[in-house]
């Protein structure tokens, strides 16, 4: 598989290099490695060339993220088997490794899936843009190269030693021209015999450790609800509801047209010494109180971390869903008390999978929001 991976790679560069063969700099400077500046002259007669440029970096970004995101696919499955494959001989170093390799390749196919997204939708975005008339694409085309540069930028960051060089010449720049400013303002202002003026303000450099479109700002702690019980005088609290994985059967994906057979949300409780985990499932299912069953009360919740550890839940209540007016959701909810181990576990270990315990059998689910459960328990 890895031999059609570099197969693959080569023939988008060989693609790539044939596509700006002969053009002009602009088409040559969309496939190169590096930011691509919007003219000062747009729009105007350039428009149209500037367009097709924007739809080659677009596809190259494209073709880049999808080769990425299957290269960090192979490595999460080389990973996980090498994990899971039983070896006596092994030591626990080894198998500690085993458990960083497999958490940093979990963590790498998460990234280069949000990279592939993102450059799908700018694909999209040049697609259109290259379809609409002169007028709609001058009035289109910068917020249509803003997302390019904004995928650019995702998947191919500036080295944090690049950024201070280039902080420091900016710096330096800056610095001489406004020394040569001073001087040319104070010697005009001698030979006319002028106070010399107060030399400008000095702005703080950009610097990209700071800018919150590439380093987002850890999001706050939300809760749904807080209260003081009136009789026990517990405090309770909620997080708020957020969804943590979500799971379509390969067989309804047709059928559904975009949406997810499977939704699960989650939030953390407390009242007074006590903690839960709350699961909400929403399913696209008319038939899924036969099919499911329910959530029975005492059934078992297995949570499986990416350090291979596992821990066992038991719901609070029984639970036998519930039907939205239209008939075509089926709700429902399940509550696991959490103990003080268990709790600790959340709060430092990402998540991997869950095995839900249901009414007719068992269902295993990948979890796309690792962390969540950690931010989650932290709030509390």
């Amino acid at each position: 598989m890895r031999n059609w991976l570099f197969v693959g790679i080569l023939l988008l560069v060989l693609g790539s290099i044939h596509s700006v063969s002969g053009q002009n700099n602009w088409r040559a400077n969309a496939c190169k490695l590096e930011p691509f500046a919007f003219p000062d002259t747009l729009p105007g007669p350039e428009l149209p060339v500037f367009v097709q440029s924007l739809e080659i970096r677009a596809k190259m970004l494209y073709d880049s993220a999808l080769l990425r995101d299957a290269a960090a696919t192979l490595a999460r499955t080389e990973a996980e088997i090498a994990y899971n494959t039983p070896d006596s001989t092994r030591s626990k170093v080894d198998q500690d490794a085993l458990a960083t390799r497999l958490k940093a390749t979990k963590t790498i196919e998460l990234a280069t899936g949000k990279q592939r997204k993102m450059a799908e939708k700018s694909h999209l975005l040049a697609t259109g843009l290259a379809s609409m008339d002169s007028l709609q694409q001058s009035k289109n085309v910068k917020r249509c190269w803003q997302g390019i540069e904004k995928t650019f930028s995702a998947m191919y960051p500036i080295p944090k030693d690049k950024v201070r060089k280039i902080e420091a010449e900016k710096t330096d720049s800056s610095l001489i021209a406004a020394a040569d400013t001073l001087i040319k303002s104070k010697s005009a202002n001698k030979k006319k015999g002028k106070t010399p003026e107060k030399a400008s303000p000095q702005f703080k450099s950009y610097q990209a450790s700071e800018d919150v479109m590439l380093n987002p700002p850890q999001q706050p702690c939300l809760l749904a609800r807080q209260e003081k019980d009136e009789f026990s005088g517990e405090i309770r609290k909620e997080t708020q509801q957020l969804e943590i994985l979500h799971y379509t059967n390969p067989i309804l994906r047709n059928y559904l047209q975009g949406k997810h057979h499977i939704v699960c949300e989650v939030s953390i409780s407390s009242a007074g010494p006590l903690y839960f985990l709350n699961l909400f499932y929403t399913i696209q299912d008319p038939s899924a109180k036969k099919s499911f069953g329910g959530i029975a009360k005492n059934s078992i919740l297995i949570l499986k971390f990416v350090d291979g550890t596992t821990l066992s839940l038991y719901n609070q209540r029984n639970e036998e869903g519930s039907v939205e007016p239209g008939g075509q959701i089926v709700h429902f909810k399940g509550q696991y008390e959490i103990d003080k181990t268990l709790l600790k576990k959340i709060r430092s270990a990402e998540l991997d999978k869950i095995r839900m315990a249901w009414n007719t059998g068992y269902e295993d689910y990948d979890v796309q929001q690792i962390d969540l459960l950690m931010r989650l328990s932290k709030c509390l």
